[in-house]
């Protein structure tokens, strides 16, 4: 501690009077008051001293200890205060994140219906089909061995209700585990209140994106991300065995589920965690060859589409966010903290999610070759099929400018010059961090593509160390892995930019707020230390009330919007509500193909309407956005299945990509060439054989 001035108070006996010390909230650490021998002190240790060492005094006029006293008092009320305004606050706080949550998750539903297409393979793999080789399916058996523990083992209903708060409970879980791994990040000094608040509200509106979606891998995905980092902030260098094999674990369940995404957040994992290996001439090497990939797999991932200027910008933007953070990782690296017991242990990890994955997929009778070929390779076709740009121009390089200038000054520059910059702008990406992540387009239900161009370019920022920290009291790692986790993710947005944009770019809330932490500490410890105490509970208050402001808004309006809406009353959806005219097309097609047909077949999926029509489908094959994506063994299986049904029925409906269906596909020339339209129904034609001239639409009234 560094030595300040010392004022002598008369009056004051000998020996230290310890009723009169009190603790008061202070980043984590205990600020003391209390009388020393004749001095007044306040100190930042454990326990009053009675030392001549140097601390800080207050004079008090006249008689010292009944005004010392006086203010002893009225600062333990204070604390009192606070803490029981922070308690209500925070249970008002969490009510809104979930009211939010829940009013949106049950007030939209996509016309792309990819929680039909997924619940549609759940209900095939409970039933016995063996997916990959018999039910073709883009995600990999870590998905669909939560759900079997869900709706098998735990009996969840399979309905749009119960999905629908599963995936609310996805959503309100990583949420939380933003907000607490915001705090964990913080707790050393900080605001690990204020920056858990703020980054709670925050993730609930940014991951709106959920409820687009529901039951969709990517909402488990987000989940262990922000669960597994949250771990290895809490276990702390202590248990730095433990966390390897959780980020292991980690990292072996998403490439199980996503395989992309196990790649993105492996490499970032694993470009953290080697930067330090031991030394030597071959370790030097190494993390030359390390950095190098990691800096090369972006430019790799997009190559196919290089020269768009989306792709082009996106990289510029990401590239300046990671390669400040990868220059302040190397000059934090702590070698020989992972050697080979660490190495085991992350291998330890990654091998019991991957054995267990592949007993899942043995058990269930699908061949291991099969599922490579159905979540590994298939996948790769994406890229081919359509493409989705994000929202950003050449202009937005223009933040890229000012964060490289920015890191190049803090890198090069004197220690005077880093202490000024650094809070500055840190604030700055905590702002436009918390201003963009409500951005939402009403009429689309996309996701606004202004995070990424303001904040991913500052992500770096969480590697500068706060001020006052030591080897001892900072942990890096936390901050490294989630400075790379953070650019890495964002990836996932090429080449469909849609709901990837939210699940992409969920890591920058926390690191933003973890930032503004940072920021604010610099700035109060730079007051008188009498003020830092009081200064700290009203930032916090302050910050608390802030994240109230920015969720109770849009939960109130969220439910009042809910009460408004229309039942739509079909099977397995008693809480979802819609706009009427949506209520009166779902529950007039469902009625329709309820008593047209035996089996029926949507050219753009919407599988949904085999859970509200009780029909079956008549081939285990499930049609989703693209039927590209099948093998022409798959087509033709398609077509035989479905031609096999006397009373089959096709709705001709827009696909979501244009490149969705080419109009060649075998079924779909046996529909144009031998079905007739019946019925139409918003975007919806019912079609018909041609030889069921008998076969006509139920009319159906509005609700």
């Amino acid at each position: 501690m560094s030595p300040r001035r010392e004022k002598n108070l008369p009056g004051l006996g000998g020996g230290c009077d310890r009723r009169l010390n009190v603790c008061m909230a202070a980043r984590g650490r205990l600020a003391l008051m209390g009388l020393c021998g004749d001095r007044w002190v306040i100190s930042e240790t454990s326990k009053c001293s009675c030392s001549r060492r140097t601390e800080t005094a207050v004079r008090v006029n006249g008689d010292p200890a009944a005004p010392a006293r006086q203010l002893v008092g009225g600062s333990v009320l204070l604390a009192h205060v606070v803490r029981l305004l922070t308690g209500l606050a925070a249970l008002v706080l969490v009510g809104a994140c979930a009211a939010y949550a829940l009013a949106e998750m049950f007030s939209f539903f996509a016309d792309y219906d990819d929680q039909g297409f997924l619940m549609l393979t759940v209900r095939h793999m409970l039933r016995g089909a063996r997916l990959y080789d018999d039910v073709p399916v883009p995600y990999g058996p870590v998905y669909y061995l939560e759900r079997w523990l869900l709706h098998g083992a735990l009996s969840v209903p399979l309905t749009h209700d119960a999905v629908r708060l599963v995936s609310a409970l996805h959503w309100i879980g990583a949420a939380l585990a933003a907000g607490f791994l915001a705090a964990a990040m913080t707790r050393g000094g900080g605001f690990p209140a204020a920056a858990c608040a703020l980054t709670l509200a925050a993730s609930v509106l940014h991951l709106r994106a959920v409820a687009n979606e529901p039951g969709h891998p990517q909402e488990l995905a987000v989940l262990v991300v922000n669960v597994s980092l949250l771990a290895v902030a809490a276990c702390g260098r202590a248990r730095n065995r433990l966390r390897l094999g959780i980020l292991g674990a980690a990292s072996a369940g998403l490439a199980l589920t996503k395989i992309n995404l196990g790649a993105m957040y492996g490499l970032a994992v694993l470009g953290g965690l080697l930067l330090d290996v031991p030394r030597g001439r071959a370790a030097g090497l190494f993390r030359v060859v390390l950095v190098v990939a990691m800096a090369a797999f972006p430019v790799v991932v997009v190559s196919q589409h290089l020269d768009e200027t989306w792709v082009q910008t996106l990289l510029a933007l990401l590239l300046v966010g990671l390669l400040p953070g990868i220059a302040l990782a190397l000059r934090s690296a702590v070698p020989g903290h992972f050697a080979r017991r660490e190495l085991f242990a992350f291998l330890l990890g990654a091998g019991a999610i991957a054995g267990s994955g592949v007993l899942f997929i043995v058990f269930a009778g699908s061949s291991v070759s099969g599922a490579v070929r159905g979540f590994v390779i298939h996948p790769l076709a994406y890229s081919t099929m359509a493409i989705v740009p994000l929202p950003v121009s050449a202009v937005d390089c223009s933040y890229a400018v000012l964060s490289s200038a920015t890191a190049l000054a803090i890198l090069i520059g004197r220690e005077r010059v880093t202490r000024w910059l650094v809070p500055p702008a840190k604030l700055w990406f905590a702002a436009v961090t918390l201003a963009a992540t409500p951005g939402w387009l009403s009429e689309t239900h996309r996701p606004s593509p202004m995070l990424v161009s303001v904040a991913l370019p500052w992500t770096w920022l969480v590697l500068v160390p706060p001020e006052g920290a030591t080897g001892v009291q900072w942990d890096v790692l936390p901050r490294r892995l989630c400075a790379l986790v953070a650019c890495f993710m964002v990836l996932q947005m090429y080449p469909l930019a849609g709901s990837q944009i939210s699940f992409g770019t969920a890591t920058f809330i926390p690191v933003a707020m973890v930032c503004f932490s940072d920021a604010l500490e610099a700035l109060v410890t730079r007051l008188a230390p009498v003020r830092q105490a009081l200064t700290r509970s009203r930032v916090t208050v302050v910050a608390v009330l802030g994240a109230l402001v920015l969720i109770v808004p849009p939960s109130v309006r969220a439910s009042l919007e809910y009460r408004r809406l229309t039942p739509l009353d079909l099977p397995g959806t008693r809480w979802l509500r819609l706009d009427a005219d949506q209520v009166t097309v779902y529950r007039c097609l469902a009625r329709n193909l309820h008593d047209l047909s035996d089996t029926f077949l949507f050219l753009n999926g919407s599988n949904s309407f085999y859970f509200w029509a009780k029909r079956e489908p008549a081939s285990l094959i499930t049609v989703g956005h693209f039927w590209g994506l099948l093998t022409p063994d798959q087509q033709q299986r398609l077509l035989d299945d479905y031609k096999a049904c006397e009373r089959f029925v096709f709705v001709d409906a827009p696909m979501l990509f244009e490149t969705g269906t080419t109009g060649r596909e075998p079924l779909v020339r046996y529909i144009r060439g031998s079905f007739h339209p019946v019925a139409q129904l918003g975007p919806y034609t019912i079609m018909v054989p041609a030889d069921r001239a008998d076969a006509a639409a139920v009319p159906c009234s509005a609700p």
